[in-house]
């Protein structure tokens, strides 16, 4: 189903995509990669920052240890001007041992 709705999205048919990651997280409520995926989507719309704020919270509500979502989380806050809290989730994600992308 994930990969499907990548496909989908990929090939510009996101609101299919996202219809079936919304399917995917009523099948299975702990599927963070649907969250992730779905605010992955919300991002390439112009007005999708917010939706993407809230995919991207709950998905690091259902896995806090996965150090990419607080790196997606901290573009976001960056992209609505939340730039304490962007500073706050790349330090989380390096202290994860994840690649903030950050200069050095």
């Amino acid at each position: 189903m994930l990969e499907e709705a990548l496909q989908l999205a990929a090939s510009g048919n996101r609101g299919r995509a996202l219809a079936l990651l919304d399917g995917a997280i009523r099948l299975s409520p702990h599927l963070w990669q649907a969250r992730q995926y779905r605010g992955e989507i919300h991002l390439e719309e112009a007005d999708g920052a917010e939706a993407a704020l809230k995919d991207f919270t709950e998905a690091i509500q259902l896995a806090p240890g996965e150090p990419h979502l607080y790196i997606l989380r901290s573009h976001v806050f960056t992209l609505l001007g939340h730039d304490s809290s962007a500073r706050t989730d790349l330090e989380s994600a390096a202290r994860l041992g994840g690649e903030t992308g950050a200069p050095a």
